[in-house]
């Protein structure tokens, strides 16, 4: 029991210098990283286990927990049950409203009233919209706001509300797609902050199997077809 022990205790201490190790250097390593909550749970657990024995072996998982404690804390954080009001702090909404359901998609007949009384009633200081339509022109009392109407030079899909000055605005173009991203300079209190808000290309997963087997079985028969005219008729494709 000790020997495993000992294992999870040292790869939980290798664990705590990976954020200092360039992946390129140690690339099979760095995949520990993905494991960290896994064994900082398993050293717990035999901490409990050899304290309930009363056995001095219960300090190998202490230690490392210990020594990892500024590591762990920054993982894993625990709000307080009051609310702490900070006056240099904001609140940040990301909303894709998904046209709001011009298409359809969902039965509602009521998603745009819904999605707009939702952002009423938790009043977030800077709120940004995906596939926004600017054919709606949205406005939100007591808000500034940006590409919420057409705008010259500006892709539309995007729109971003602010309760804070803007002093500043701006699009991100990418080429040969039809997202971008744009941005909003706030000023808040003595500080100008910078917000982005982007909308990337779909990866266009296909989900449908049928269609992928009649895309592969194109593909195979193309090959065969090349091969074939090649004379090289030894083909495997499945």
């Amino acid at each position: 029991m000790f020997i495993i022990n000992s294992l999870v205790a040292f790869l939980l201490l290798i664990s705590y210098i990976l954020p200092y190790v360039s992946p390129r250097s140690f690339a099979s390593l760095s995949v520990l990283s993905l494991g960290v909550p896994l064994l900082i749970l398993f050293n717990i657990v035999f901490f409990i286990y050899w304290l309930l024995r009363v056995k001095k072996q219960m300090l190998l998982s202490l230690i490392v927990l210990l020594l990892g404690w500024n590591y762990i804390n920054s993982m894993y954080k625990f709000s307080a049950s009051e609310d702490t009001k900070d006056e240099a702090s904001f609140s940040v909404m990301s909303f894709n409203v998904r046209l709001f359901n011009k298409y359809d998609w969902l039965k509602d007949k009521t998603v745009k009233e819904t999605i707009l009384d939702f952002i009423k009633r938790e009043q977030p200081d800077v709120l940004c919209l995906q596939e926004y339509p600017r054919s709606e022109q949205v406005k939100l009392e007591g808000y500034n706001d940006f590409n919420a109407t057409y705008n010259k030079g500006v892709k539309g899909g995007q729109a971003i509300y602010s309760k804070f000055p803007i002093v500043n605005s701006g699009s991100l173009e990418f080429p040969n797609t039809y997202n971008n991203a744009i941005f909003v300079d706030i000023v808040k209190q003595k500080d100008t902050i910078r917000v982005y808000t982007f909308h990337l290309q779909s990866s266009g997963i296909e989900t449908d199997v049928e269609k992928l087997k009649r895309k592969h079985l194109v593909i195979c028969l193309s090959k065969l077809v090349r091969r074939l005219k090649h004379n090289k008729i030894k083909w495997n494709c499945f």
